[in-house]
């Protein structure tokens, strides 16, 4: 592929062998995604009680205020990728940053970039066997098998997690009009005990709302619901990110440094 093929294309493409049921299948690394949607929204919780969903003291929540960290939920509709099938997907994460020098609040949260933040995955269920065996083996995220579904109520999305026959969580957010930008995220991970940071490079369609209460959360009955509950997130957000229309490259995970710190003031 020439580097001035179109996004996601133009990356150097190899392959990875996984085994989905038994059967050994190709798996590309990057991995390109040509089409998917998704909402994101930032939930506060008390920071010292988001603590305990982090692996270690390396990783360091992101804060509102101090004392106050968040919890981000998000909902994925892939529709269209290289080597993998069509699935579903949502992401219980805690936003963070790796051994930064300094870590203010808010600042990180309204410009992630510029203070190099991150996503530690704290939980990650989807819908079809190929991408949860691609996710664990490559990447050694969290993925587990579940029942996802989406419906659209006016300028609300609403998706419902069921995991081993019971209600995990429903998360509803704003869609409405958007605008094309280029967003980079990282996220966080633990690969056979090495802490991996991934980019996920991304062009689309977006729109971004820090208004309070865009976006709410309910939570079932499910031991991931439970353990949820007792850090005490709030169930209205903070602010969300609505994404349509997207692509994007994921890239293989990167080993992180042991001493690296992240810059900010």
């Amino acid at each position: 592929m020439g580097v001035g093929a179109p996004f996601p294309d133009g990356v150097a493409v190899g392959v990875q062998p996984i085994v989905v049921g038994g059967v050994p299948e190709p798996f590309e690394v990057p991995q390109r995604y040509y089409e998917f949607s998704f909402t994101m929204a930032h939930f506060p919780a008390p920071t010292r009680l988001v603590r305990a969903l982090l692996p270690d003291d390396s990783l360091q929540p992101v804060q509102i205020v101090p004392g106050l960290a968040v919890i981000t939920i998000a909902a994925f509709e892939y529709r269209v990728m290289a080597t993998l099938k069509p699935y579903k997907e949502v992401a219980i994460m805690v936003p963070v940053r790796h051994q930064p020098e300094r870590n203010p609040p808010a600042l990180p949260l309204l410009w992630p970039e510029a203070y190099d933040v991150g996503f530690w995955i704290d939980h990650l269920p989807v819908t079809t066997e190929q991408a949860q065996v691609a996710g664990v083996t490559v990447w050694g995220l969290p993925k587990v098998l579940a029942t996802i579904t989406f419906e659209d109520v006016g300028w609300m999305r609403r998706c419902r997690l069921r995991e081993d026959g019971q209600d995990v969580l429903v998360f509803s957010a704003p869609t409405g009009e958007t605008r094309f930008e280029s967003r980079a995220f990282h996220a966080y991970s633990l690969l056979n005990g090495t802490l991996l940071r991934t980019l996920v490079d991304t062009r689309g369609q977006y729109r971004a709302s820090n208004v309070p209460g865009c976006a709410s959360l309910e939570l079932g009955s499910h031991p991931v619901a439970s353990r949820l509950r007792a850090t005490r997130v709030q169930n209205i957000a903070v602010a969300g990110l609505f994404g349509f229309t997207v692509k994007s490259i994921l890239y293989p995970g990167q080993p992180v440094a042991a001493g690296a710190a992240a810059g900010g003031s």
